[in-house]
């Protein structure tokens, strides 16, 4: 005779209540997949980002021109893409390389190089490979007759001394005297009395003027 199936229910309980083994409701499945749909754009941008940025690192390095190893002494021109130009000049109509410079010191460890700039301009005389060109000779026999550009002008020193030509005419400005002032490059600008008086041309402008 077989035994009755055994119970853990201590006597006069009720009898345990079954699991529900029936699906989620349609409001939990919402809850729990809503999240993971509204990631999923994000996500997606992140990925094409970071695929973009792959696909342009592989297509600069493929462009890359290996870096050229410069002696000291060599012959270079110089980019104007960082220089200190000159005020009033527009950079899209300045040339792009300068004048050859000799270089003075070479650091093929770092790719940096030192030529010989206008230090008067105060121009940072450290360049980076990148900023430089080599230079070679033009071949006269391929082209003839072929121009040499002349050196780029970068303007005169801070420092710079200008002569005075003449004095043409003075003018008040309130209670200051200012006189005209012609100078050698034949501009003229107005300048105060404690600038010109020790010039010669006052000298002679007051003598012209029976002062």
């Amino acid at each position: 005779m077989p035994l009755p199936p055994l119970s853990l229910a201590s006597p006069g309980s009720a009898p345990p209540t079954p699991t529900s083994t029936s699906p989620a409701s349609p409001s939990t499945l919402t809850e729990i997949v809503q999240p993971t749909l509204d990631q999923f754009p994000l996500a997606v941008a992140h990925n094409a980002i970071i695929e973009a940025c792959v696909f342009q690192t592989c297509t600069a390095s493929l462009h890359h021109r290996p870096n050229s190893e410069l002696e000291k002494g060599a012959l270079v021109y110089l980019s104007t893409t960082n220089l200190n130009l000159p005020i009033g000049r527009a950079r899209k109509l300045c040339p792009k390389w300068v004048e050859p410079h000799r270089i003075l010191q070479a650091y093929n460890e770092t790719s940096n190089y030192l030529p010989m700039v206008l230090q008067k301009q105060r121009i940072y005389s450290k360049f980076h490979v990148l900023l430089l060109w080599p230079y070679k000779a033009s071949n006269n026999v391929l082209f003839p007759n072929r121009a040499t550009p002349e050196p780029y002008n970068f303007g005169a020193p801070d420092n710079q001394e200008w002569f005075v030509n003449d004095l043409l005419s003075h003018c008040w400005d309130g209670v200051n005297l200012k006189f005209e002032v012609c100078w050698s490059l034949e501009n003229t600008t107005l300048e105060s009395l404690a600038t010109c008086k020790n010039l010669k041309a006052l000298n002679r402008y007051l003598e012209l003027q029976s002062i």
